[in-house]
């Protein structure tokens, strides 16, 4: 449970507010009928909002007000900003999702892993804290990897993102 969130100016810096470096990941051609293309490719968008018809994120039961939706595959790399020495999220499947495929969740900072999380159809459904010293880290890459072939459930919440001072 979270007691308390420090959101002084300058303190906090949340991914939803932030632009990648880079992103995105193709989406797989099998994936896209050429008549939904367009459809389609808003469902492996990086989103910052909600799913359709809801007011938050959520995992687990618990709500989220900030968050990034990733579908898989994704590679997002983002620059620390100067002085941030904390990253904080809390990931896991979005309530929302009915059949959630398999992926990998793999962190990096500076290439080097931090952290390397598999998600299978049957867990899933709990959320995971997520933090991470970064002092003197320069950039952090977050990566959804398909685990067994591309599958339309391979979405992920990575709610309240956020590095800290």
């Amino acid at each position: 449970m979270v007691t308390k969130l420090d959101f002084s100016v300058g303190n906090v810096a949340f991914l939803a507010d932030l632009e990648p470096d880079s992103g995105g990941g193709d989406i797989p051609v099998s994936l896209q009928p050429a008549a939904m293309s367009y459809k389609f490719s808003r469902v492996f968008q990086l989103r910052t909002r909600p799913p359709l018809g809801a007011d938050s994120f959520r995992i687990g039961g618990q709500r989220f007000e900030n968050g990034l939706a990733l579908h898989s595959p994704a590679k997002l790399v983002y620059r620390i900003p100067d002085g941030f020495k904390k990253f904080h999220a809390v990931a896991g499947i979005d309530d929302s999702v009915v059949a959630a495929g398999s992926f990998n969740l793999v962190i990096l900072a500076d290439g080097k892993e931090l952290r390397r999380e598999r998600y299978t159809p049957d867990r899933l459904r709990e959320p995971l804290p997520l933090t991470f010293d970064v002092t003197g880290i320069r950039r952090l890459t977050i990566s959804l990897e398909a685990a067994d072939g591309q599958d339309i459930g391979d979405q992920l919440d990575l709610c309240e993102a956020r590095f800290t001072r």
